[in-house]
């Protein structure tokens, strides 16, 4: 049970548990505070909440949440801002860590926090988010719990100005981009054929690659057909080439051939398998990662399987996308439980990934290129194999594609850069 950002009243919350600010004396504060007393019932709150007497900062207590719709209220103590002097990220940290043991120790499923002392205690809101995320995610690598960040108004969520701006003006450049090419399709078969030409190495990063390429003789339709997206990298691979690289990807995860007989002994993954030490990868030779391997094509896009009838193109031993994301995972090191968490995925719903029981939208395998670190060539790959592509269309694809070309794996920064940008944020199912 991962994390959510969500944006709603925190006294609307259908969790076990909500965290309050609380005011260090028996008191009721302002803010969120007041809205807590009001809604749960003032009287009957505060007599509760007096019977722990004052709470140093840092410090917290639990109550019922009487009228609530949730069982309890996690009152804390938060740091007063005074310039970042007197420890008060420290203390900030501390008390979300305290409030997430105090909801473990209560056997809670489900806990929200608003955005703790960002509020009339003046705690920097860029700062404050940081160190909840951080918090949370160390807390999901030990423990099961759906946790939830509450936030109410427009401005409480941006991380970073900078990078807020950073991603809308990548998002509104590649927009830009291919409004262009749609209204000037005849600059860019131009463009296209001074790059099959072979421009120098200095020019290749001026040229935009292009939806549509270049007519090859005069009697071939005026609109050629579409090409992939691709980035404007430069030394960017010829087709072929890349379909090559692709398929030596397969080779350096170690499929062969007899695939088939070893599937025969297989058995089916149970969830304690699942979530136990991850499978031991097929061993591959450093000699024969780019060899391509017998029964297939040399430049398919997979390296799909060679023969000269579409039954032997279909009887192919390609792997199933649940083996394919298992080698993946191996490969990286990584546990089942590392991955899960790490894409922000509910338990339930990966043991049923990884054991096939399910097809994955196209969101839940973008948050996994980003637990599983991959480059955006392995992104193009794996999202290929359940039949999805990259869009520039997109924003969300090009959120995640954002974060994947400058190698930055926080999977709650990109679910905060997709809540920013009015994008469905990662749901845990």
């Amino acid at each position: 049970m991962p994390f959510q950002i969500v944006r709603n009243d925190i006294t609307k919350m259908h969790t076990d548990a909500i965290v309050n600010t609380a005011n260090p004396k028996v008191r009721v504060g302002d803010g969120v505070d007041r809205a807590i007393y009001e809604a749960a019932g003032y009287d009957e709150l505060l007599a509760a909440r007096a019977g722990y007497g004052d709470l140093d900062f840092g410090q917290a207590c639990l109550t019922p949440a009487f009228a609530l719709p949730s069982k309890f209220i996690i009152h804390v103590s938060g740091p007063i801002w005074q310039g970042g002097k007197n420890h008060e990220a420290d203390i900030l940290k501390q008390c979300y860590d305290r409030c997430l043991q105090i909801a473990l120790e209560n056997a809670c499923e489900s806990i929200a926090f608003p955005l703790l002392a960002t509020g009339t205690y003046r705690f920097p809101k860029e700062m404050a988010m940081q160190i909840a995320l951080a918090s949370f995610s160390e807390f999901l690598l030990q423990h099961e719990m759906m946790i939830y960040l509450v936030v109410f108004d427009a401005d409480s969520y941006q991380i970073s100005d900078k990078l807020f701006a950073d991603v809308s003006s990548y998002i509104d450049q590649h927009y830009v981009d291919v409004a262009h090419q749609m209204e000037h399709p005849s600059q860019y078969r131009k463009e296209t054929a001074r790059w099959s030409a072979g421009p120098a190495d200095d020019d290749r990063e001026d040229v935009c690659a292009s939806p549509v390429r270049p007519r090859e003789s005069a009697s071939e339709p005026r609109y050629a057909e579409p090409l992939a997206y691709a980035s404007r990298r430069p030394n960017m691979a010829s087709s072929s080439n890349m379909g090559r690289e692709r398929g030596s990807f397969l080779d350096r995860l170690g499929w062969r051939k007899d695939r088939k007989k070893t599937q025969k002994e297989s058995v089916e993954i149970t969830e304690e398998d699942v979530f136990s030490a991850p499978f031991e990868a097929a061993e591959v030779e450093e000699e024969s990662i780019f060899a391509p391997q017998p029964g297939f094509a040399e430049d398919g896009i997979f390296g799909a399987p060679s023969g000269d009838s579409l039954e032997d193109i279909l009887a192919g031993d390609l792997p199933t996308l649940s083996e394919y994301l298992q080698q993946l995972i191996n490969k990286r090191g990584l546990t089942n439980v590392e991955t899960y968490t790490r894409a922000n995925m509910d338990k339930k719903y990966f043991s049923k990934l990884i054991n096939g029981k399910v097809h994955p939208t196209k969101l839940k395998l973008l948050t996994l290129c980003i637990a599983l670190e991959l480059n955006l060539d392995e992104t193009i790959d794996f999202l290929a194999m359940a039949g999805y592509a990259l869009t520039p269309l997109s924003k969300t694809d090009l959120i995640f594609r954002f974060f994947i070309e400058r190698q930055r794996y926080d999977i709650y920064e990109v679910d905060i850069a997709l809540f920013d940008n009015g994008q469905p944020t990662i749901v845990p199912e």
